[in-house]
């Protein structure tokens, strides 16, 4: 839950930039190598559930597979948000394109999280 919790400053933290304050860039950073600390806390269970879920002799291919996928959707959502924010630019619209971003990735990711 805290790692959903450090969009909350980063997306806060825009709107100062737009203010003046230029350590902004700095603070961003940072916020976010606690929010990927947080999150990749978690990755050596996971790596190790994986291991114990999927076959051995079908590692190879289910990963392969797999990071196929991630990779070619990864490289879509950034064309696409290249796209969003460099038409923001032209309108002077670009520090609500990230605001816009953060806020709706934050929400697709909370939406396939199971709640416990």
């Amino acid at each position: 839950m805290f790692h959903a919790l450090m969009w909350l400053p980063m997306i806060g933290s825009i709107f100062l930039y737009s203010k003046g304050l230029r350590f902004i860039p700095v603070l961003i950073i940072f916020l976010w190598t606690v929010y990927l600390s947080c999150v990749n806390f978690a990755l050596p269970a996971w790596l190790s559930w994986m291991g114990d879920l999927v076959p051995e002799n079908k590692r190879g291919r289910y990963f392969s597979i797999r990071s196929t996928i991630c990779n070619s959707v990864l490289l879509t959502a950034t064309l696409l948000a290249a796209v969003f924010l460099d038409s923001l630019k032209k309108s002077n619209l670009l520090f609500l394109g990230f605001g816009t971003l953060f806020f709706f990735l934050q929400w697709f990711l909370d939406s396939y999280q199971p709640f416990y």
